[in-house]
């Protein structure tokens, strides 16, 4: 074999689970354990007879492993009777980051994961990469969507195949994938597009289902849709090792009607259906499908960065270390929401919160805590737009704008908070306060230090201007965050 060392990804690579939220939205979710990847494992031990150095790189976090070892990797090495192969020096963690870098330093020339994200890093990094899901077959559901940029431009993909038409991404679900319900629909959808564009995308919705037979074959139709909050993203047609499409075109709802003729019969019904509903409430309205990309990542913090389970992993159910999966911040992170009837809302419940805090504490509307409650929800209402700023300048407008701002960066005593960023690159999700759920950020923002005694789990209350009409405040491991000072 070409190869002398090779890696394998653990979770949902080699152990396949899936989580989803309790009905009772409680903060423990509710896992599902599918097995481990016998063809994978069979594959492994075929390495290992060939004198091939193996490795597992996994994205948990090592000083994590102790308090779950039931669910253990080792241990579940043990199980599966792999840990003569993979002893603890060749188990290798990357505490949430992605793994390309430690795939270098090990020497590794071929790698095996189930995240696209990973598959794409290790690509860019020339490590030699196989999708785990490959090993699992296809069903006759599939997934295709209807992607748009910013400006409301539809990504169209032209198939090499037969009649090299024009389609929209995606393809089949894994067999695996579909038994994980509309979870599993949106995790192989995103898992398709990744692989035919290279485009990591945010969450998705369901806008149509429908039977179509295509050559005696019977397949279901899902067709979703995506708003990538950017213009016309690099797609990246080369991903595949047999490349499906040859062209790519970002285009506008009034040309989409001049490709139709040229389009595959199954994309010119998902298309119509599209232009037919984009402004009515089946489109518009569509919930959100509980994808991977955000639910493996939420269902993690729960389970080990608040601590509150005791079955992470193997054959209990396996949570997926891997914090992210795209770029793009989920809905919850829009700066400002523009409904005037949800900014009244939002004023309202400050105001009332406050008089509860005021009467239950004793205090009186002139007490300096008051006070400063106040000033704050005072300022959250010049920051969502009232009278006073039809009235100013820019000039004053911006003046405005950084006084309100200066009132959410200091402490109760009018001292500014120090400046803090979240070590590591990329994005991260951390527990919002407000949200009472892990939310997306990147870690490389500004945020303030709230407080210097962790709570139970290690972790520091930090605020992010990113949802400041609703005062953020995230949990982060103290051991996570860096120091800049005071600015």
């Amino acid at each position: 074999m070409k190869y002398k060392k090779i890696s394998f990804d653990w979770d949902n690579t080699i152990a396949m689970s899936y989580m989803v939220d309790s009905e009772d939205d409680s903060d423990l979710p509710v896992y599902t354990f599918q097995g481990y990847n016998d063809k994978l494992i069979d594959l492994i031990k075929d390495y290992y007879n060939h004198d091939i150095e193996l490795f597992i790189v996994t994205s948990r976090k090592r000083d994590l492993e102790q308090y779950y070892p039931e669910d253990s990797v080792h241990y579940q090495l043990r199980l599966l009777k792999l840990d003569h192969i993979f002893p603890p020096a060749r188990v290798h963690y990357t505490d949430g980051d992605l793994k390309a870098k430690t795939l270098r330093d090990l020497g590794v020339e071929l790698h095996y994961d189930d995240s696209m994200e990973e598959v794409l890093e290790c690509k860019k990094a020339g490590i030699d990469v196989f999708s785990s899901m490959d090993f699992h077959p296809d069903t006759n559901v599939i997934a295709k969507g209807i992607i748009r940029d910013i400006n409301g431009d539809v990504l169209l993909l032209k198939r090499t195949d037969e009649g090299t038409k024009w389609d929209i991404p995606g393809g089949h679900i894994k067999k695996i994938e579909h038994e994980r319900g509309l979870k599993g629909l949106a995790d192989g959808f995103e898992r398709e597009v990744a692989e035919e564009t290279g485009l990591l995308i945010p969450s998705s919705r369901l806008i149509d289902t429908y039977q179509h037979t295509w050559k005696d074959h019977n397949n279901e139709m899902n067709i979703l849709l995506v708003d990538i909050d950017f213009e016309k993203p690099t797609v990246n047609l080369n991903v595949q090792d047999f490349q499906e499409n040859s062209e790519h075109q970002w285009v506008s709802n009034d040309e989409l009607q001049q490709y139709l003729p040229e389009m595959t019969e199954a994309a010119i019904i998902a298309v119509r259906n599209y232009l037919d509903n984009k402004d009515k409430p089946v489109v518009t309205e569509a919930a959100y499908l509980p994808s991977q990309a955000k639910s493996w990542a939420k269902m993690k913090k729960r389970l080990i960065g608040m601590g509150k389970n005791k079955n992470t992993g193997g054959g209990k159910g396996h949570t997926r270390p891997k914090m992210t999966k795209g770029k793009a911040a989920p809905p919850e992170f829009a700066v400002l929401e523009s409904e005037e009837a949800k900014k009244k809302e939002l004023k309202s419940k400050l105001s009332e919160s406050l008089d509860k805090v005021i009467s239950k504490a004793g205090k009186t509307k002139d007490d300096p805590a008051s006070r400063r409650a106040q000033r704050i929800i005072d300022a959250m209402d010049r920051l969502l737009g009232g009278k006073t700023k039809s009235i100013l300048s820019l000039e004053e407008e911006n003046l405005l704008f950084a006084e309100t701002l200066e009132v959410f960066i200091k402490d109760s005593t009018g001292n500014p908070l120090e400046m803090v960023t979240i070590k590591g690159s990329g994005s991260g999700y951390y527990y919002s306060m407000s949200d009472k759920k892990p939310v997306l950020v990147p870690r490389d923002g500004e945020y303030y230090l709230v407080s210097e005694k962790p709570d139970d789990f290690g972790r520091l209350k930090v605020y992010s201007h990113y949802k400041f009409i609703s005062g953020v405040v995230l949990l982060v491991p103290k051991e996570e965050i860096q120091r800049i000072g005071w600015n």
